[in-house]
């Protein structure tokens, strides 16, 4: 059992319930929360990663402090450590986040926290629905910055006197298991491979067949990683990972630039987003020769600083001193370092290249054509116009426009500071910035590989990126069209035969296969030197 060390649960309050549940992924325990309900509404849990109690700071996922009326949201605070604090507080209509965000909700309904990882939250609802046979409730997701359905739309008595329940959110199959005070004994989300039990019913798992986990490292034989720091400004110290080929001699090397957000060295940006895409792209490229590095973002991870008081110039920087550093490492060809970026990466990668004509060549995931004002508004607007999407998921994206248009109107009028989430420095400078123009001063070889589903960036960015490099003269540009593929490189998992939904987040080969056969081409001779051997 946990020690709880939340401030609150020392009040003079009876228990109303206290327990413990544990998530598995694809079969594997990932987490597990041990919370205490109070009977004064109040509740608190701490996550850890892994099926067992720890004392260990680093296994610490979160620690939550919730606050209800009748089960109903009134306020929270999500602590993740190492500084990062999200509190909650629920007004009319509208919840307000310390990170600048303000989601709005149906004020005439009750409001359910449903945060990733925080379960006990779920007895809530499913008491407020006892006595009906279908019903909806209101869920927020703090982290993700939205507020979904989630629609119950069959119930059944079991034979051991369990409720069963069927469901959805965002078109996302669920199913529950309670008991008659609507306590959640077990869940199930077949579509994200998870499954979370209350400890003391794990008999509720049996005859479940967890779908094979998606394998991030298959050529783990053939390279050695190591941990790496690198001071990139004053007082930042970024740490990451350098794979390593175990073939002798130096090699080309790739840095990866992650997308915009607080992600991992894996681009993970948990718990929206666990596909680890980095953590396997350098396994692909350390399997064929090349060393890579990739790193925790500023305040993510081992990483010091604060990223949301970044602004793009400053990022800009600490890519420019990571690629330094790989061509004075004694493993890498310094003059075949390769700028590979996701997203705003994508933004920031040519960027260096354009000021460092040492960098041998540029690789562009999903980046962007046109300046961040213009990107932001669009996506938002294909997310609310796109039918396919659940009509919740539209909802937002509709609600999020005039949110935007404010921070880019106060961005323009030179305002400084934190509005809606974003920082108002780091949004002039993308403002300001036109990827287009960018790229007509790139001289090194380009790899532009997009997803033809993508709606965050669309697919024509990519195709503009190509013409207006092309037309600067650039001779040597490629554009691969991955046909399906979302932002992440998965398939679209609505109405889509390709998609797996046992597995949504597995990213198309075809992204691998685009980003080895181009640097084997460019500067492995098609891998028949530097020892090079076949990526599984």
């Amino acid at each position: 059992m946990f020690t709880f060390c939340l401030a609150y649960v020392t009040l003079q309050a009876a228990v109303a319930d206290q327990g413990t549940y544990i998530t598995y992924q694809a079969g594997a325990p990932i987490a597990r929360e041990g919370f205490r309900v109070l009977e004064t509404g109040k509740s608190s849990a701490i996550v850890v990663r892994g099926d067992s109690p720890s004392d260990d700071p680093a296994k610490l996922l979160m620690k939550a402090e919730i606050q209800t009326k009748d089960g109903a949201l009134t306020q929270a605070t999500l602590n993740f450590g190492q500084g990062r604090v999200l509190e909650i507080v629920v007004g009319d209509g509208r919840v307000t986040t310390s990170d600048g965000k303000e989601i709005p909700f149906d004020k005439d309904r009750p409001l359910y926290l449903a945060e990733n990882l925080i379960w006990h939250t779920l007895q809530h609802v499913f008491r407020s629905v006892a006595e009906q046979e279908t019903a909806s409730a209101q869920l927020l997701v703090p982290t993700q910055g939205v507020v979904v359905e989630l629609n119950l739309t069959e119930k059944n008595q079991r034979d051991d006197g369990l409720i069963e329940w069927k469901g959805s959110v965002l078109g996302l199959e669920e199913r529950f298991v309670v008991d008659a005070s609507g306590r959640v004994l077990y869940m199930a989300v077949p579509a994200q491979r998870a499954e979370i039990v209350r400890v003391g019913f794990e008999h509720l798992r049996e005859g479940v067949e967890p779908p094979a986990p998606m394998e991030i490292k298959p050529n783990a034989r053939l390279y050695t990683e190591q941990e790496v720091e690198v001071m990139t400004a004053t007082n930042v110290y970024l740490k990451g990972t350098l794979t390593v080929p175990k073939t002798p001699g130096r090699h080309p090397a790739v840095l990866l630039i992650s997308g915009s957000g607080p992600q991992d060295r894996d681009w993970n940006a948990p718990p929206a987003w666990n596909a680890s895409l980095g953590a396997q792209i350098a396994d692909r490229l350390a399997a064929i020769g090349c060393v890579v590095l990739r790193m925790d973002d500023r305040g993510v991870g081992g990483s010091t600083g604060k990223l949301q008081d970044a602004s793009l110039s400053n990022l800009v920087s600490d890519a420019s001193v990571l690629a330094d550093y790989l061509k004075a490492r004694p493993e890498v060809d310094p003059f075949k370092v390769i700028l590979l970026g996701h997203s705003e990466g994508g933004v920031i990668a040519p960027l260096v290249a354009k000021q460092d004509p040492t960098i041998a060549g540029v690789i562009l995931l999903a980046a962007t054509s046109r300046p961040l004002d213009e990107i932001v508004i669009e996506q938002l607007t294909a997310q609310e116009s796109d039918t396919r999407l659940p009509e919740a998921a539209r909802q937002q994206a509709a609600a999020m426009i005039p949110m935007m248009k404010e921070a880019i109107q106060k961005a323009k009028d030179g305002e400084r500071g934190i509005v809606h989430g974003l920082n108002l420095t780091w949004l002039r400078e993308h403002i300001r910035n036109n990827p287009s123009e960018v790229i007509r001063q790139v001289r090194q070889p380009i790899l532009i590989v997009q997803g033809t589903e993508d709606l965050k960036v669309l697919p024509r960015n990519a195709r503009e990126l190509a013409a207006a490099a092309k037309e600067a003269g650039n001779p040597d540009v490629t554009l691969v069209m991955i046909e399906g593929a979302t932002h992440f490189f998965n398939q679209f998992p609505i109405n889509n035969p390709k998609a797996d939904p046992s597995n949504p987040e597995k990213p198309d080969p075809q992204l691998f296969e685009a980003i080895t056969s181009w640097i084997r081409a460019h500067f492995l001779n098609d891998g028949s030197k530097d020892g090079a051997q076949p990526a599984a």
